[in-house]
Order: C-alpha cells, then structure tokens, then sequence
C-alpha cells in the first residue's frame, strides 16, 4: 500500500498544493511568532542587564496605584538620599527619575512615532559607578536648558551641540540647548529606547514631581554582597519604603516585559491558529474531491483484497507525508518571517542589541506536531468515508454526494447559533467586564453553528444566488449553479474558509479604522 500511497500522491499533487500552502502559512505564522518573540525577550533580558548591572541595591516605594498599563510605584522624596550614603559598604547612591517625554525634529514632529520605542527623559547621574552613560561630543547637562541626546535621535534629527531642540512634556512643548551627544555603553539608545537626559532638578520639574525620585541607586564596594548591602539598608530606610538588590530589580523588568511581550505573542498565536483552523477546511475539501475521484480505484483495491483498514491508512498516509513536509517547509519559512521581522525592528530602533536569533526546540516542534495534526484530523473523515464503501457500492458512480445534514445535526448546530446570538448580544449591552471575551465566545459559536447546519442551507442559497449567474451566463452559470447545489457538504466547507477569512479581514479593518 505504500506504493499506492506515494502514486497517489504524485498523481494528484497539483491538489495537494493547495493543501500544503494552507498548512505551511499557517505553521510559519505559528512558528514565526514563537521565534520572534523569543528573540526580542532574549534581547530585552539582556538590555535590562545591561541597563541595571552597575546597581547593587534599589530603594523604592512600597505603595503603588493602577495605571492603564498595570500597576506602578509611586515616587520616593530625595530626603531619603543622605541617610543612604553613610551605610557601610556604600561605594555610592544617586536618585534616578524616568518620565515619557517626546523629542522633537526641526519641523516639530516627534522623532519617535507612536508605533516605535519610548521616549524617555532621564536624570544625568553624576557617580561613574552608577551611570552607564558616555558623553561623545559635547558636555554633560547642568544648567536648566541643557539637553543630552543619545547618538540616535540626534543622527535621526540631525541635531549637533549647540542646536535648540524642542521636547514635549505633559504640560506643553519646551526648548532646550543640546549640550552633548552621548552613548549608552556602545549602544546609541538606552537599551532600545531613545533617550535625552537633564540635569536631575529639570526632569523632577518635567514629570510635575520636583524633589522626588523614581528609585534610588545604590553601588556597593567590591567586597560587599547585594543580599548583605540591602539588608544592611533596609535597617535605615524610613516607613513606606523597601530595598532590594539589583538583581531582583532587574529580574522584576524582565519579568515586567515578559507580560507584555506575552500579550502580542498569544495574539499573534491565536491568529496562526485560526489560519490553521481555515485551512482544515481547505484539507477536508481536497481530500474529499481525491476520495471522490479515486473511488473506483479504491473499490478496485478493495476488490483485488484489500482490507478497511488498509484504504483507511492509505488516505491517512498520504496526509501524514502532506502535513509533515507543509509543516517542515513551514517552520523554515517561519524562521525567515522572524528574522526579517526582527531586521525591520531594529531598523525603526524598536529592538534591544543584536542578538542571534533564538530557536525554542519546543516551539518548533509544537508548530510541527499542530500542523501535522491538523491535517490528518481533516483528511480522516473523507478517509473513513473512502474506507466505508463497499466494492460493489463503489464501483458504480457515487461520487456526487447529494446528502444534507441529520436531523440531530441541524438541532445541534440552531443550539449554537443561539447560544452564538445571545453571547453576542450580552457581550454588547450587558455590563461584564469580560465583554470583549464573551463577543469573542459569541462569534466563535455562531461561526461553528454555520458550519454544522451549513449542508442544510447551503443548497437552498447556491439555488437562490446562483439564479441571476444561470440567466447572464447560461450553460456556464448553470454548470456552476447544479455543481454547488449538487454537493452541499462541499459547498458549505468551503464557504465556511471564506466565512471566517473574510470575517477576520472585516474585524482588522474595523478595529485599525476605531483605533
């Protein structure tokens, strides 16, 4: 039989393509976001311990409040700084404040887009242990108008020392005198962010908080441990107030970045798979027209001797060589769409340091075991369709499948538009908080319910809307019309696929336009 399977194979591989494209886009998405996602939080680990590698020991607020973006620390008063200073084991401590900011270019348009990194105005840190900046033209800030820009949004502004830049802030747009032109390490941004830095009691008065910093950094001598400096400065540091060493500090961002970096990674996930899910349509078609046209060739097989089983595994092999080599090919080009992904990150500077591209062996084969699941679940009902048939049955033409749907099906399938419509509607007026999770619910139970009682209806439509197509094109339009009224299982899969492409490209296009 495995001759049989690979002529089968060969002999209707124009077919088959159709199905290994449907399969290999929808693993390379899958695949795709996996590794790019990898990438980028293998980047920004390492960004953020870059960026907090020369802090010991972080001292911090204990109270936070809720913010859009989750919760956030509030700031700690700059009286805390002294009583810091004389802790045994402190080399040195400095108060660092981080608010968003907007630098300009010359024509008063951001230089960093809505859709590109943060902006972020920093404090100028004076103790060399402490700031991981180097100035390379210029001057460090220190009057109330100085500014110093990393090395990109200076290159992407064209700014030199000595021009008037303007930045925005919250309460409007100021100028201040570029003073200096400085790098973070080697990098030209602060770890993916593009940066200006003030001097400490400018950008307390920027973010509306004059005195008060965002956290304090501690640099303990070379003999002390982190765990043995906070716990040292814990015993002097007022009520409302914590210390905790870099490397929690440090983990926390990761951590912090990891959740939202989650956020687009199942979002993009769940796109893969609905991919994948349209794709079973187009998997389940394409076999069903093979079984279709090969079921004189099956009854021949059954005739000469050949068992049930064998059919069976036939058709389910020749699935298994589909979906494996689609899912392959998938995962190479997943790999691809990362890496050019990533390229165009880094070019708008929405990306950490180069780092090489991370391959999860449990991704990658997560993505290889989904596609290849997927196809050999759709191809086993026209398998076990094909391995039913009798001989004698078979041989005569029963290729056309003039069957609707039961009467337990139709029942079942009106259960979930109902259940689909009413999900929808308490999504739309009720008053849950999960509403966008029960619209979701909704429009997934009635795209499934059309899809059960879609034999039922599919008839009665292509009759209908096929009318006019016979009247302006008669023997074309009618060949067309009884061809979608002849099979209605068929016709209602395959309008199933375009009913959810078509479904996902409205929702885009109306969520890009209320955005």
């Amino acid at each position: 039989m495995l001759k049989v399977t690979l002529r089968g194979l060969m002999a209707h591989k124009v077919r088959l393509i159709a199905t290994a494209v449907s399969v290999l886009l929808g693993v390379a998405f899958m695949s795709g976001t996996q590794v790019l996602t990898s990438s980028v939080s293998a980047s920004f680990d390492k960004v953020f311990a870059d960026v907090y590698a020369s802090i010991d020991v972080v001292v911090r607020s204990t109270n936070e409040v809720d913010t859009p973006f989750g919760p956030e620390r509030t700031r700690i008063s700059e009286a805390v700084l002294p009583t810091l200073v004389g802790v045994p084991g402190v080399e040195a401590a400095e108060g660092q404040v981080v608010g968003q900011i907007r630098v300009l270019d010359k024509d008063n348009q951001p230089l960093v887009t809505a859709q590109g990194p943060p902006n972020f105005g920093l404090n100028w840190l004076t103790s060399p242990a402490l700031n991981g900046w180097t100035i390379v033209d210029g001057a460090s800030p220190v009057a109330a108008n100085d500014i110093v820009l990393d090395a990109k949004s200076a290159k992407d502004g064209k700014y030199a020392v000595g021009d008037t830049v303007n930045v925005s802030v919250t309460n409007g747009v100021q100028p201040f005198k570029v003073v200096g032109i400085a790098k973070f390490g080697k990098l030209e941004t602060w770890g993916g962010a593009q940066a200006a830095l003030f001097a400490t009691s400018t950008i307390q008065t920027l973010v509306g908080e004059p005195g008060m910093y965002d956290w304090i950094s501690v640099a303990g001598q070379n003999n002390e441990s982190q765990t043995q400096l906070s716990g040292e400065i814990s015993k002097v540091i007022p009520p409302g107030t914590e210390a905790i060493t870099g490397a929690e500090f440090t983990e926390e961002s990761q951590s912090a970045f990891q959740k939202i970096i989650g956020i687009f990674s199942t979002f993009l996930l769940v796109f893969a798979l609905i991919a994948l899910f349209v794709g079973s349509f187009i998997i389940y078609n394409t076999f069903s027209i093979i079984v279709a046209q090969r079921t004189k060739e099956l009854a021949l097989l059954r005739a000469l001797g050949a068992s049930r089983g064998q059919v069976l595994r036939s058709i389910i092999l020749e699935a298994l060589f589909v979906g494996l080599i689609a899912s392959i090919i998938g995962v190479g080009f997943g790999i691809l769409l990362a890496i050019g992904l990533n390229k165009l990150m880094q070019s708008i500077g929405f990306s950490g340091p180069d780092t090489p591209i991370v391959l999860p062996p449990v991704a990658i084969l997560v993505s290889l075991l989904v596609g290849t699941f997927i196809t050999l679940v759709s191809a086993l009902f026209p398998a076990r369709r094909a391995a039913t048939v009798p001989p004698i049955a078979a041989m005569r033409d029963v290729a056309v499948d003039r069957t609707g749907a039961s009467r337990l099906r139709v029942a079942f399938g009106l259960i979930l538009l109902a259940l689909g419509a009413f999900m929808l509607w308490f999504g739309l007026n009720g008053n849950s908080d999960s509403g966008l999770q029960i619209i979701g619910g909704g429009a997934f139970f009635v795209f499934i319910a059309l899809t059960v009682i879609g034999p039922v209806i599919a008839t009665p439509f292509a009759s209908v809307l096929g009318w006019p197509l016979q009247k302006a094109s008669r023997i074309t339009g009618r060949l067309a019309r009884e061809n979608a009224m002849r099979n209605p299982r068929r016709t209602s899969t395959t309008a199933s696929a375009l009913m959810i492409g078509i479904g996902l490209v409205g929702f885009i296009a109306v969520t890009a336009q209320s955005v």
